[in-house]
C-alpha cells in the first residue's frame, strides 16, 4: 500500500443522490488506495441523503461520516472535517463533482517530489447537471510565481481540486469565515504566510455547473468580497500585514450605493460576454486601459462603471 495517507474532506447539503453517488464512486475507485473519506452531513433534515451516505459507509471502511446537528455552512463544515483527518495530505472534494481515477496518484506523486510545495490544484472540465461536457480549462496558472501574480486579479485555483499538507492548513488555522469566497482567501493567505503553491497541467476533476447557479444578490456580494480580498492581498504583498476584518466587510456589503454600482457593472460585463468570447473581452478591456497591467482596475475599482467608488481596506 502507498505510504502517504490522503484524507479526503467533503460536505454535503442538498445535492442530488445521483450526483453524490457519482462523486463518492469516483473517490472510492481511485487508483490511489491509501485514503480516508470524511463526509460531513450538513443538512440534518435531508433524510434521503443521510440514509444513502450511511449505507455507503457500511460498504467501505475508509468512509467516516460526521453529522452536524444543525446547518453550519461550508466553512465550519470543512473545519470540522479537518479535525477528523489522520492523513499527512488533505484533498478537497465537492459532493456534485467527479474526480478522475488517477487524480490522487498524480497529486501525491507531485507533492512527494516537491516537498517545498504546500498546496496543489489541477485543471477541470466543466459539466452540466446531466454530466455532459461544457468546456475545459484553457488556462490556469501553474507555477508559484504565476499563481502569486494571478491572485492579484482573482482566484487561481478550482477549490475541489486542491490537495494540501495537513501541517500547513493547521498552521494557518484552517478556513476563515469569508462569505462566498473562502477558497480565494485561503489561496491568498497560503501565499502571504510564505508557503509555495502550484497547479498541475492535467485535467483531473469534472466540475459540475448547476442550473441557476449563484443568485443575483450573491453575485454582487461575491464580487465585492473578492475586491476586498484582492486589496488585502496586494497590501500584504507590499508588507503591510493587513488582516481580514469581518466588521469592515459587513459595512461594505450593506452599502446600497456600492451594491447598485456593482449591479450595473456586472450587467455590462454580462452583456459583453453575450457578444464576445472571454478572451476578446480581456483584450478589449486591456485596450481600454492601454495596458494589460491595468486590467485589475476594471475589477478592482469599478471606476469605468460607477462613479469611481472603491472598496477600501483600512
Amino acid at each position: 500500500m502507498e505510504k502517504v495517507k490522503v484524507s479526503v474532506i467533503m460536505g454535503t447539503y442538498n445535492e442530488k443522490i445521483q450526483w453524490v453517488e457519482e462523486c463518492i464512486n469516483s473517490i472510492l475507485t481511485q487508483t490511489y488506495k491509501n485514503i480516508e473519506f470524511i463526509i460531513v452531513l450538513d443538512n440534518p433534515n435531508n433524510e434521503e441523503l443521510k440514509k444513502y451516505i450511511e449505507n455507503v459507509q457500511k460498504q467501505d471502511s475508509r468512509i467516516v461520516v460526521v453529522k452536524n446537528e444543525e446547518n453550519l455552512g461550508l466553512v465550519k463544515t470543512l473545519n470540522k472535517a479537518l479535525n477528523y483527518c489522520t492523513g499527512d495530505l488533505i484533498a478537497r472534494m465537492d459532493a456534485d463533482d467527479i474526480a478522475l481515477k488517477n487524480r490522487f496518484s498524480i497529486q501525491v506523486k507531485f507533492m512527494e517530489e516537491n516537498k517545498d510545495v504546500a498546496m496543489v490544484g489541477t485543471k477541470v472540465e466543466f459539466i452540466d447537471g446531466n454530466g455532459r461536457g461544457l468546456s475545459k480549462d484553457k488556462y490556469r496558472p501553474t507555477s508559484y510565481e504565476e499563481i502569486k501574480s494571478h491572485l492579484r486579479h482573482g482566484n487561481a485555483f478550482a477549490h475541489p481540486t486542491l490537495m494540501y499538507r495537513k501541517d500547513m492548513i493547521m498552521d494557518i488555522g484552517g478556513y476563515k469565515e469569508v462569505p462566498l469566497a473562502e477558497d480565494y482567501y485561503l489561496a491568498t493567505e497560503v501565499i502571504t504566510k510564505g508557503y509555495k503553491v502550484a497547479n498541475l497541467e492535467e485535467t483531473l476533476l469534472m466540475y459540475r455547473v448547476r442550473e441557476g447557479g449563484i443568485s443575483k444578490e450573491n453575485k454582487e456580494k461575491q464580487f465585492l468580497v473578492s475586491q476586498y480580498i484582492k486589496q488585502i492581498y496586494n497590501k500584504n504583498l507590499k508588507g503591510d500585514n493587513c488582516e481580514f476584518d469581518n466588521t469592515e466587510l459587513e459595512n461594505i456589503l450593506k452599502n446600497e450605493d456600492l451594491l447598485k454600482n456593482t449591479e450595473r457593472y456586472l450587467m455590462i460585463v454580462e452583456k459583453l460576454e453575450e457578444k464576445f468570447s472571454a478572451n476578446n473581452i480581456f483584450r478589449l478591456l486591456c485596450f481600454s486601459f492601454k495596458s494589460k497591467y491595468n486590467f485589475n482596475l476594471v475589477y478592482g475599482k469599478l471606476s469605468a462603471i460607477a462613479k469611481r467608488k472603491l472598496v477600501k481596506v483600512g
